[in-house]
């Protein structure tokens, strides 16, 4: 399997563990499997770099588990997609998370860096904010049969038939 080289090289957590897929880099903490809302934030290619770098440190600190599209050239690809268009970044707080307090603190790291992105993505609402960048989707709670396993396994497309862009690497 042939791995595109990345275009800048994202931090490595201090706590968590990295998965790297053909098209995303998936940082997990511990074993839990994420029950709450998903926060998407909306990069455009030539933001994606700097919008992950501002976010990074911040996900860190909170032990939040998400994903970012590895490359600009990758999520380029994936705008052509309408179920991933502008999913460059998605957030799986834990369920004691408040999803809003959480989509403001992730939109006040982007404020005011000019970073650009879509005005809408597909299954999310706009958070609002200064950015218009961060969305959030509420999640029925995922069932406890396969643990984080599965939830991983979902998260990486595997199972879920016409969901996932094989071609794309989904399937790492």
């Amino acid at each position: 399997m042939t791995v595109p080289a990345a275009t800048w090289n994202p931090p490595a957590p201090q706590h968590g563990a990295v998965i790297l897929t053909r098209t995303w880099r998936i940082v997990v903490y511990g074993d839990a499997v994420p029950r709450g809302a998903r926060l998407y934030v909306a990069l455009g290619p030539a933001s994606l770099a700097e919008g992950y770098e501002r976010l990074f440190p911040f996900l860190e600190a909170q032990r939040l588990c998400h994903r970012h599209v590895r490359t600009p050239e990758l999520l380029r690809q994936l705008e052509s997609l309408a179920a991933w268009a502008g999913k460059s970044v998605a957030v799986d707080p834990p369920e004691s998370a408040d999803p809003e307090e959480l989509a403001g603190a992730l939109d006040e790291l982007l404020a005011g860096a000019g970073l650009t992105g879509p005005s809408l993505i597909a299954g999310a609402r706009p958070f609002g904010g200064r950015t218009g960048l961060v969305f959030i989707r509420r999640a029925e709670p995922r069932p406890e049969q396969g643990g984080a396993r599965h939830w991983l396994a979902r998260l990486l497309g595997e199972g879920r038939p016409g969901h996932a862009p094989r071609g794309l690497g989904v399937h790492g």
